[in-house]
């Protein structure tokens, strides 16, 4: 069993390299955004919490785009201290500052309480089938899903899934309720 914070660098390594990749990030990307859009989950949810991805991760700019095309309304998240996060609506007008953890947030002050998020996509470095997730080691998406009870969905590359014995969960660890990722003969 490896721990956490091993599988997260480890993970989070393969991540980097595969982001030089381009042509081939961008293949699976399409993908996995292609199985979202098109979920009964997606095609339900008026109220849409995604992610401002970095290089590294799932592109996640066409899911904007896409929510905003189809009327729905967008938030992304906004961090505080004692791993404090509330999401905010975006527009496309929405201007963005980058945080110590060289993520963009918002500058938004249109807070959306979580009981009208009808869906949340959630980013993480490492996934099970099961829904077991490991983020980036704040804690922030753990603590804000603790009583957050609408649909949980993230997007891995398969290069990103763990089996479900890899690592033990924490007390306060969350479970997505949907990892999409590539089946592998899709892969080529």
């Amino acid at each position: 069993m490896t721990s956490k914070k091993e599988l997260r660098k480890e993970k989070l390594q393969a991540l980097k390299h595969f982001s030089n990749q381009i042509k081939e990030k961008e293949r699976l990307e399409a993908q996995l955004i292609n199985q979202l859009l098109t979920s009964e989950r997606w095609q339900h949810a008026q109220v849409i919490a995604l992610y401002q991805s970095m290089a590294h991760e799932c592109n996640t700019k066409s899911l904007l785009a896409a929510a905003w095309r189809e009327g729905k309304l967008v938030v992304l998240p906004q961090t505080g201290k004692a791993r404090q996060m509330r999401f905010v609506r975006v527009l496309p007008t929405t201007l963005f500052t980058l945080t110590a953890f060289g993520v963009e947030e918002p500058d938004s002050e249109q807070v959306i309480e979580k009981e009208a998020i009808d869906l949340m996509v959630v980013p993480g470095v490492c996934f099970t089938l099961d829904g077991k997730r490991i983020g980036y080691g704040g804690g922030f998406y753990d603590c804000y899903l603790e009583d957050y009870r609408g649909a949980t969905v993230s997007l891995a590359f398969p290069f990103q899934l763990g089996a479900e014995d890899d690592w033990l969960s924490d007390e306060h660890d969350q479970l997505i309720q949907k990892v999409i990722t590539v089946k592998q003969e899709e892969q080529r």
